[in-house]
């Protein structure tokens, strides 16, 4: 998770492969509690899923700042348009928002 806070793309197999991680560890804590011991295995199988994501994602984002800008960023349009004044049914409870 800290190399997707240093830059690290976020792709649809990397989320895939996060959540399946979450899965494994409440599948092995939920075995804890039942046995009170550590289940069988070592789970290489994901550990190495996990760690070739990183090298992956490392190698796209050491990619992306070698190479020289593509394409020019342009700005974005401005939109124009007019505020509307909102009128809620009921007073907004503590903690809520306006949807609109």
């Amino acid at each position: 998770m800290g190399k997707f806070r240093d830059g690290m793309p976020v792709t649809g197999q990397a989320v895939t492969l996060i959540l399946t991680t979450i899965d494994r560890i409440k599948d092995i804590l939920s075995q804890l509690e039942a046995t009170e011991a550590e289940p069988e295995g070592n789970d290489q199988d994901l550990i190495g899923e996990l760690e070739a994501m990183v090298e992956r994602g490392m190698a796209d984002m050491a990619a992306a700042s070698a190479a020289p800008e593509q394409a020019v960023k342009a700005e974005p349009a401005a939109t124009e348009g007019e505020l509307v004044a909102q009128t809620l049914e009921r007073p907004l409870r503590p903690g809520e928002v306006s949807a609109r």
